[in-house]
């Protein structure tokens, strides 16, 4: 972490995996693991290496004029450039393809792609910055608990009429171009949602990283552009959700049947 007093003090990075070195800097305990912080307190001296293996080993950005990169400081940028370049972590953050289910949400902070459907939309676009509160859910039952932003919507009908379970919904804040982007979503739409940030969510700090609540969340800084990121698609772009979605709801229509059946009478169909 770094903290300056001016926005121009602090590091330039080009891509997701350039390398960085840091004199002078404070180890400190958190709630959420050890942290390693520059401050202009500490004197602390910031160097950034371009992160591709063709370019020259020398300093993209520095905190002061002489930046004074030894021959050592060479080897370790050579090491990790060629670590990078064989990352398949490093790889899919790059190209910002990691995608996941939500029945697959691994412990810890991450962020990731994520293909679902809309069931409500919650617009505060009055808010500093603009935000929206997208509540989705992609077929399956998050393997994390995820906090509500906002009233429960249990028993809300998406478009085609049928329900979607309520432990298996998502709520997902947009914030800024892509909350306005929100706005003119409906329910049943299907859309996709690069570089989702997830991260435990506020009040947890003593609980298991693993397993305590988490939020989910889009800022745009977190996106591969500076525009808006969070776009609509067609059941053809995302054969596999709509699957599940249909045989999710294939199921509860069902179990449905069956109840009205055995209430009834009437064999069901």
């Amino acid at each position: 972490m770094w903290f300056r007093p001016e926005q121009k003090e602090l590091p330039e990075f080009g891509a997701v995996g350039d390398i960085v070195r840091c004199h002078r800097v404070e180890i400190k305990g958190s709630p959420f693991g050890m942290q390693c912080i520059s401050s202009k307190r500490t004197n602390s001296s910031i160097v950034c290496f371009s992160g591709c293996p063709d370019s020259p080993i020398e300093a993209t950005w520095s905190s002061s004029p002489d930046p004074g990169i030894t021959d050592r400081d060479r080897e370790m940028v050579a090491e990790l450039r060629l670590w990078a370049s064989t990352s398949e972590a490093i790889e899919l953050e790059r190209s910002g393809t990691l995608s996941l289910a939500l029945s697959s949400l691994p412990g810890g902070e991450c962020s990731f792609c994520l293909l679902c459907q809309v069931i409500q939309v919650h617009e505060l676009l009055n808010m500093n910055p603009p935000r929206a509160v997208i509540r989705v859910w992609d077929g399956t039952k998050p393997s994390r608990p995820i906090t509500r932003m906002f009233e429960s919507a249990t028993g809300l009908r998406n478009s085609t009429g049928t329900f979607a379970p309520s432990d298996w919904m998502a709520d997902v804040v947009v914030y800024d171009v892509n909350a306005k982007c929100a706005a003119a979503l409906k329910a049943g739409d299907l859309i996709r949602l690069p570089k989702l940030h997830m991260r435990r969510a506020a009040g947890s700090a003593d609980e298991d990283p693993g397993t305590c609540p988490v939020e989910l969340s889009m800022r745009t800084f977190y996106c591969p552009t500076n525009g808006p990121n969070l776009r609509e698609v067609t059941a053809a772009d995302c054969p596999d959700l709509v699957e599940r979605i249909q045989a999710v709801v294939h199921d509860r229509q069902q179990e449905m049947r069956s109840m009205q059946s055995s209430r009834t009478g009437t064999p069901a169909r």
